[in-house]
């Protein structure tokens, strides 16, 4: 990559349309070029100046997540924050050199496309007292690729099946405030 041009724009809204609820929007356009002086004879070392779209970025990213910042409250239990978020992802591009005719160079173009996949996340918030001190923390769970969708990353070939992301992951963990 010889050079790259980006250009965009981002958009964030919060919202809390009701007590206890918040809601985030974001949105991200990327136009981005690169330039590459490209090798096109391997013998004459001839050369080629290309511009395209740049390779695995997306054009468009969009994230909506709601929480619910005390799910659990009008039974009683409190300190119970659930949220739930969808990320949107456009298709990206990868460039391979061919060297099917070679001493010519080509170059072949990969496309990946776009995807679409839900996170979840409960955490729940504690406060223990101890000898007058307050340790404060939350435990949580979260869910990632909730639906355990089929995604992808490019492989290293023009032919190759690529290689998947990760699918569903779960993660529990501990955070602690003293």
């Amino acid at each position: 990559l010889n050079s790259q041009i980006s250009e965009g724009i981002e958009a964030e809204a919060r919202i809390a349309p009701i007590e206890d609820v918040e809601m985030k929007f974001s949105y991200t356009f990327l136009n981005t070029t690169q330039k590459n002086e490209e090798l096109r004879n391997d013998i004459t070392k001839a050369t080629e100046l290309t511009e395209r779209e740049t390779a695995y970025v997306s054009k468009h990213k969009a994230d909506v997540r709601v929480s619910f910042l005390e799910l659990l409250k009008p039974l009683g239990w409190k300190g119970l924050r659930f949220d739930f978020a969808l990320h949107h992802r456009s298709k990206q591009f990868q460039y391979i050199a061919n060297y099917d005719e070679w001493p010519d160079i080509g170059t072949d173009v990969k496309k990946l496309g776009g995807y679409l996949t839900f996170d979840l996340k409960f955490t729940q918030a504690f406060t223990l007292k101890r000898n007058n001190i307050d340790i404060c923390g939350s435990a949580y769970v979260s869910i990632e690729n909730l639906t355990s969708k089929s995604r992808y990353t490019f492989g290293s070939t023009i032919n190759d099946q690529n290689y998947p992301l990760a699918p569903r992951s779960i993660t529990v963990g501990l955070k602690m405030e003293f």
